[in-house]
Order: structure tokens, then sequence, then C-alpha cells
């Protein structure tokens, strides 16, 4: 897939998660996580650490937390990471994951819940290249993506990578990750979401 122009689109990608993080915020917060991360959940440890790529609003964190885990958040967005800690209560670093890890920490589980959509296959396998160190042996990780075919542009100039269940399966394996399930939910916006509850190996 080629996108024309991609370091244009990536700054209104970043841009508009600055500046309309209140509009994103309120968007994220009419979904339940409960509805779609138990799955998740259920791989997990009691008391279980877990690391939220771009976390956003901490909708996720807040829940995670509630639900006896330990999360920390990982955001790129100053605007979102300060709603995310103020509405979570949790810890949040002010990091682009495209280019930065938290390698020198360990979690049991890490959590990638929409926060691909804007990166291409290979930009996602390098992404967890980067993440994938960070797990214990035998640590889950969950990928939210949307369903489709090519590349989707809304208004604002954001490209959205989309994704079938094969092309997935085949990034999980050459990044050698067990799928433990799968799942294909629709969100109260119409919008139609692949998820992957996966292990890494040893």
């Amino acid at each position: 897939m080629l996108i024309s122009n991609p370091d244009k689109k990536k700054a209104a990608v970043i841009r508009y998660y600055r500046e309309k993080a209140d509009v994103f915020t309120r968007k994220a917060m009419a979904a339940d996580p409960l509805s779609f991360l138990m799955p998740f959940v259920r791989q997990l440890s009691p008391a279980a650490r877990v690391f939220d790529f771009g976390c956003g609003c901490g909708r996720d964190l807040k829940f995670l937390k509630e639900m006896g885990f330990h999360p920390e958040g990982i955001e790129r967005s100053p605007e979102l990471a300060a709603i995310a800690r103020s509405y979570s209560n949790c810890p949040v670093h002010e990091l682009d994951f495209e280019h930065g890890n938290l390698a020198d920490r360990r979690a049991e589980a890490l959590l990638f819940s929409g926060s691909l959509v804007h990166l291409t296959p290979d930009e996602v396998q390098y992404v967890l290249g980067l993440a994938l160190p960070s797990l214990t042996p035998k640590g889950k990780v969950y990928v939210s993506l949307k369903e489709g075919e090519g590349i989707a542009e809304d208004s604002h100039g954001r490209c959205f990578f989309l994704w079938t269940e094969k092309r997935g399966s085949e990034l999980w394996d050459r990044t050698g990750l067990r799928n433990l399930s799968f799942s294909r939910d629709v969100s109260i916006h119409g919008t139609v979401w692949l998820a992957w509850v996966l292990e890494c190996g040893e």
C-alpha cells in the first residue's frame, strides 16, 4: 500500500490528536471497554502490569485499573496524555511509540487498542519489534485494527490503513506471536474492528 506525501499525512494525524483532543475524547468515551477487552483481560494474571500504547484519553487505563491490574499509558499527544492522567489516575508517559520504547521496563501485557490504525503494515511490524522486548515470557498482546481493503482518509486528512483477518494473522506469524483469540466487532460508530489476543514466546 502506497500513500502520497506520507510526511504530510503523518503531520495531519499528529495535529488532529493535539488540536482535537476533546473531540476525540468524547467519541472514545462513548465506547465501553467491557464490550471488547474481556477476551484480553481473561488472559491476564492477577495484578498484571499492562502498557497501553497510544492510550488516548485513558478510557482503557481506567477500566484495567478498576479490574485490578497495573496499567501505564504511552501517549504522543501532550493534550491527550494530560486527559488520560486526570481521568485514569494512572502513570502516562509522553512518548512517540514509533520512535521509542519502554524496553528497560517489563510488563505482562501490551495493549494496542486502535492505536496502530494510522501505520502501514511495515510500520506496525516495526513498532511491535520495538515494544515486544518489554514483555515478560509468555506475555500477552492485544491489537485491534479497522477491517477493509486499502487506505481510507477522513475529512481531517488522517489516513487509516485497513486490514483483513488473513493479513493480520500473517503479520503476527512473522513477529513470532501466537494467536489466542480473534473477534470481529462493530462499534457504536459503525466501524468494523478486528481484534486479536496474542501471546509472545519465551
